[in-house]
């Protein structure tokens, strides 16, 4: 069961032998977004292991008009994108979506192109510009444009909201005690005469983290995890 913002919070008193919640030196609003921070910095920890611990699948949530060069729809909490393809794949057999900067050659030149009939589109284009989640959702430009309207799937790793107090400690892998030992360290900058983290709780905190990172990947031992060959799936 997932530990509670307000549980890590009293915790985190704990440590700084604190009289509670009216404490005017460690307020509840400074502790949670010490604990929110490390939070996050745990999430984009996570990410980089690619395991999908956050995940989010949204089939025809985004989509193209017709003669349309931008998706529609794009969700605002989108921070890196794992995948993208037609909400009714059956429908678009021949058509791929392949990533390339809006200013390649490759993208120009599909972008002097008449609109194109997506049932027999082999690929378009897709560059995503402008800042991601939570900043905003940014633009996403297409190429060819398509002759009819899409309605896409689009896979992506999201960005996580700030938590208050009651809200649940999203972090898999019993992450309780990194979040507490981030949100203790930072908090204590105040005491330190160079106002920088203590760096006894910091480095509890980053063996924590490293631990908790060893223990998420992989998160299956079924099959073994490999590394495919360039060429590999190639008969000769």
């Amino acid at each position: 069961m997932a530990t509670t913002f307000t549980t890590l919070l009293g915790r985190v008193r704990t440590n700084l032998v604190s009289s509670g919640s009216s404490d005017t030196f460690y307020t509840d609003a400074m502790i949670l977004a010490e604990l929110n921070d490390g939070m996050w910095d745990l999430q984009k920890a996570i990410n980089a292991l690619y395991q999908d611990y956050y995940f989010t699948t949204t089939p025809s949530a985004v989509s193209i008009a017709a003669n349309g060069t931008t998706i529609s729809g794009w969700p605002t909490d989108v921070m890196v994108v794992r995948g993208l393809e037609p909400a009714v794949p059956a429908s678009y057999p021949f058509l791929e979506f392949v990533f390339k900067p809006y200013t390649s050659p490759e993208f120009m030149a599909a972008r002097r192109l008449t609109a194109q009939d997506p049932t027999q589109l082999s690929r378009m284009l897709v560059a995503i510009t402008g800042a991601a989640g939570p900043v905003a959702a940014g633009t996403v430009y297409v190429a060819p444009a398509p002759t009819t309207a899409l309605s896409l799937r689009l896979t992506y790793i999201p960005t996580i909201a700030p938590k208050i107090a009651a809200n649940d400690n999203p972090i898999p892998g019993q992450s309780d005690k990194a979040l507490i030992a981030y949100a203790t360290a930072y908090v204590r900058s105040r005491i330190r005469d160079d106002q920088s983290p203590d760096p006894s709780w910091l480095s509890l905190y980053a063996t924590e983290k490293q631990n908790l990172l060893v223990a998420l990947a992989p998160r299956q031992e079924q099959d073994d995890q490999v590394a495919e060959g360039l060429f590999e799936g190639w008969g000769n």
